[in-house]
């Protein structure tokens, strides 16, 4: 087994932020609709296409990761810190 380079590194990190980001997105649109805000439907569509773009990208850091043979795992997080187990080849 090897050590990741560090373009691979990078990929890890932004396969396990992409959720996170996807869930502050959500709830970031969930409470900019039910307020009173004036063109919260304009916020909302303009979170909605950056979950799409996120989204995408999260489809291709996922293949990229199974290209390089890299398994992602074990997810752990608290208020200061995420932990991750991962295999490569």
């Amino acid at each position: 087994m090897r050590m990741p380079v560090d373009a691979e590194l990078e990929l890890i990190k932004w396969h396990v932020i992409y959720p996170f980001l996807l869930d502050v997105l959500q709830d970031n649109m969930d409470i900019t609709f039910n307020s009173n805000m004036r063109f919260r439907e304009l916020f909302v569509c303009h979170m909605e296409m950056l979950m799409d773009k996120v989204s995408q990208e999260q489809v291709i850091v996922r293949k990229h990761l199974r290209t390089a043979g890299i398994k992602v795992f074990d997810a752990e997080w608290n208020k200061t810190e995420i932990r991750v187990g991962y295999l490569c080849r």
